[in-house]
């Protein structure tokens, strides 16, 4: 379903997630590494993560082509 919304619609997924293996997971998904990211399990890291999809959703929406910058996840707090 993932792999025909992408295709068919342009839709764009991204794959968040804490305390598993998001990368491995989004990968059996068929949702690339560049459109994953691991975030710390605390209040800090979820404002972190939610700041950064809202600059993502941003930046998509006020883009001619669409495209997600690759360094879209860089101010997410990940797990140390």
């Amino acid at each position: 379903m993932i792999e025909r919304q992408q295709n068919v619609y342009s839709w764009k997924f991204l794959f968040l997630g804490a305390n598993i293996d998001s990368f491995s997971e989004a990968n059996s998904l068929g949702i690339s590494g560049a459109m994953t990211a691991n975030y710390e399990a605390s209040p800090v890291g979820t404002q972190s993560l939610y700041g950064a999809v809202v600059k993502v959703v941003n930046s998509v929406r006020s883009r001619k082509d669409g495209k997600i910058d690759e360094n879209w996840a860089k101010d997410i707090k990940k797990k140390k």
